[in-house]
């Protein structure tokens, strides 16, 4: 079973403003309630490695037992990164991408897109557990997402 949720939000600011903070995984706690903590000692690179929680205090507890790191799939400074979580016979990623745009007054500005993707074995518990939350988030990670950047 393959699962997907995709979302996107327009924001009045340059890119690498957006950027500064979707960029790092670090700082997703910061703006997506659904996220715990996040480790990451490498520099944002594909094939670095990072370790996260779901907010949930099961979610939480249990994926820090079993889960094994993340790791970066894709990451093109400004423009887009992808992190996997494997699960047996398949991943969660999650995508972001940040496309320059205009808004309506005529100001740079760029939208955010955040794709969602589950397949697997365990797909159906990984979206009950953590991947639906992600999704459920975006409307309040957004709003968090423009206070940080305005």
């Amino acid at each position: 079973m393959v699962w997907e949720r995709t979302a996107g939000e327009d924001f009045a600011c340059p890119p690498s403003v957006l950027w500064g903070v979707v960029g790092d995984p670090r700082r997703w706690p910061e703006w997506c309630d659904a996220v715990g903590p996040v480790v990451m000692t490498e520099p944002v690179t594909v094939g670095a490695r990072l370790r996260y929680e779901p907010a949930g205090r099961l979610s939480g507890a249990l994926h820090r037992r079993t889960a094994p790191p993340m790791r970066v799939t894709a990451h093109v400074p400004e423009r887009r990164l992808a992190i996997e979580q494997p699960i047996p016979s398949g991943a969660m990623t999650v995508e972001w991408t940040v496309d320059p745009a205009t808004t309506a007054g005529g100001e740079p500005g760029c939208r955010l897109g955040q794709r969602i993707v589950v397949d697997g074995l365990l797909s159906p518990a990984v979206v009950l557990g953590v991947a639906s939350g992600l999704a459920a988030s975006w409307p309040r990670s957004v709003a968090r997402l423009h206070a940080l950047v305005a």
